[in-house]
């Protein structure tokens, strides 16, 4: 079998093809595979912003309750296998070869006139991976919006809708009534969702869409609530009331998140797959996501976030005012295809110094454009052209009362990581 480096330089080259919504080129692929996404239930989680913890900590909690949990997620941080694990062990490299060679066979023999994209290629092999590992349960993180979605061939026992807010425009609507209704396209008869929406249109489009279907839907702050507690914890209250003294992830926004996973397993618990109080607590305790409010470092505090839109720059934000220090140095790049006024704006007002930067990704914005959004926020600003040299800046200015928070893209997070690791932090989750 050919070495892994040339699988995933097979995997990354059908990335040529793009973004293509729809559903038929993986529907498909899939049955020439045997359709693998019908032999075990599943949970499908989609959203602006928090699918992906979301996920997560849905994910380790059935592993503490003693299910064997497959997890799909995407983009990955660092490595492709990320984006594939069973009980949050990601995928081995022979493994992730071989299914790549399998599926490329299929592929040039029967779609070759109409081969998948990048996404609806990994999003099969997953299926498959769960199928041969026999997994009890699969927690599946849409790649974007929902209804024309490579995951929405699945029917979940329940379905997510985390969040709603402006991001992939282009694909998914111009305003947030449309891009509800992209993600209530997840919806399907036989399930149930949950939902932490909380944009009024947003929230009638997903009502409308599960009471057409037929479907009960449960929402944050009428069917269950998370308050946060000064010691850092948490007390979730829906049929039970649960405490969570030390969740594994940080940041305010996480709440809303925790809730809608706590939610889901409550709902689980009902339909055959106990999942106990004690489960539930040592799970969230034990989640863990890299990227996600995560600190590596202190003195000075080193933070990296993967906010990429307004509203998770607005997340990001608050959990920032929630954290001592004495100046904050924001080391940011972004997407060209992204809000950056509104992200920029969001940040700013907690930021004293703001490097600009630009990962080597072809969607990049250009850190001068970056710099000039920024100062007309009045922000004191520089430009670094690569990521390793605007945190290195960063490293240099701050004092050990300072903080250093690196988002605005997962591939400015990644390279910063990178780079972090060689001087000798730690990043694993």
């Amino acid at each position: 079998m050919p070495p892994l480096k040339d699988a995933i330089g097979y995997l990354y080259g059908l990335q040529k093809s793009g973004i293509r919504p729809g559903l038929e080129r993986i529907k498909r692929l899939l049955a020439l595979l045997n359709n693998p996404q019908m032999g075990y239930p599943s949970i499908l989680v989609a959203g602006t912003n928090g699918k992906g913890s979301t996920a997560r900590m849905l994910s380790t909690m059935l592993t503490q309750a003693g299910y064997r949990t497959a997890l799909y997620t995407s983009p990955h941080l660092l490595r492709f296998n990320e984006r594939i694990s069973i009980d949050n062990k990601e995928i081995g490299g022979r493994e992730l070869a071989r299914l790549i060679w399998r599926l490329k066979e299929l592929v040039e023999k029967d779609m070759s006139h109409c081969p998948p994209t990048f996404f609806e290629f990994s999003t099969a092999m997953a299926f498959e991976y769960f199928r041969q590992k026999r997994a009890d349960m699969a927690v599946i993180e849409v790649g974007m919006g929902g209804k024309f979605d490579a995951t929405n061939v699945v029917n979940p026992l329940v379905g997510v809708i985390t969040s709603v807010g402006y991001d992939h425009t282009e694909y998914l609507g111009r305003t947030l009534k449309e891009i509800a209704h992209q993600k209530a396209g997840i919806i399907k008869r036989g399930m149930k969702v949950v939902t932490a929406a909380d944009d009024r249109e947003a929230k009638r489009v997903i009502e409308r869409v599960s009471k057409d279907m037929g479907v009960p839907l449960y929402g944050y702050g009428r069917d269950f609530t998370v308050e946060k507690q000064k010691s850092g914890g948490f007390v979730y209250r829906g049929e039970a009331t649960i405490r969570c003294a030390r969740p594994g992830l940080k940041g305010d926004f996480q709440l809303k998140n925790a809730g809608c996973a706590i939610k889901v397993v409550e709902l689980l618990s009902t339909m055959g797959y106990e999942v106990s109080k004690d489960a539930i607590v040592r799970g969230m305790e034990n989640t863990r996501w890299r990227a996600r409010f995560q600190v590596i470092g202190t003195h000075p505090l080193v933070v990296l976030d993967c906010a990429h839109n307004p509203e998770g720059a607005v997340a990001l934000r608050k959990s920032l005012e929630g954290i001592r220090f004495r100046r904050l140095i924001l080391v940011t790049g972004m997407m060209k295809d992204k809000d950056i006024d509104a992200i920029m704006g969001n940040l700013s007002g907690v930021a004293s110094t703001i490097v600009c930067t630009r990962p080597a990704y072809w969607r990049s914005e250009e850190p001068e454009r970056l710099k000039a959004i920024a100062e007309r926020y009045g922000k004191e600003t520089m430009v670094r052209r690569r990521v390793g040299q605007a945190v290195a800046a960063a490293l240099e200015l701050a004092d050990s009362d300072d903080a250093i928070c690196v988002t605005g893209s997962i591939f400015t997070v990644a390279e910063a990581l990178r780079y972090l690791e060689r001087k000798g932090y730690t990043s694993e989750p």
